[in-house]
């Protein structure tokens, strides 16, 4: 037993197919004595009523060409305000995450602006020794450590988690 899901892909395709039997014109004459303007009268009432459940191209292919564009203003008139309101809440979105990016940014530029102050004294935890004329590797937490030093201790780090 199948029900209705309007959040499905399938529910969403009631109405247009609605739609379809109301637009389409019948083969075989209209023995229920409902004319085409009230058929198309029930349409434009769908549209107006569920425009949000109804894939606006699947209406435009559907709708007959002698539709008066002031009777479908109601239906419009609520998809566009629906897209401008998507719009917006992506710019919003959008913003959020450009601000976010910007302080990861500033935070990095500032980690990365750090001076590093290196003398005789200074020494290689690693190594225990002097890091003198060496080349220096600083790690993000501050640490200073030779540059052979850090070759060692990567490749290392990489040996055990294999």
């Amino acid at each position: 037993m199948k029900h209705y899901n309007e959040d499905s892909e399938s529910g969403k395709d009631v109405y247009v197919q609605l739609l379809k039997v109301y637009l389409t014109k019948p083969e075989t004459p209209n023995d229920r004595g409902i004319s085409e303007a009230t058929l198309k009268n029930s349409a434009l009432e769908i549209l107006s009523k569920h425009s949000r459940e109804i894939d606006t191209i699947s209406v435009l292919d559907i709708l007959p060409e002698d539709t008066q564009i002031s009777k479908l203003y109601p239906y419009f008139e609520i998809v566009l305000r629906d897209i401008n309101n998507k719009k917006r809440n992506l710019q919003v979105e959008f913003n959020i995450l450009r601000s976010e990016e910007l302080k990861v940014k500033k935070e990095w530029i500032h980690c990365r602006s750090g001076v590093i102050h290196i003398n005789d004294d200074t020494i290689c935890p690693v190594c225990k020794r002097p890091l003198g004329k060496a080349v220096p590797v600083r790690y993000p937490d501050g640490t200073i450590v030779h540059y052979k030093c850090c070759l060692l201790y990567t490749s290392d780090a990489a040996d055990e988690e294999d």
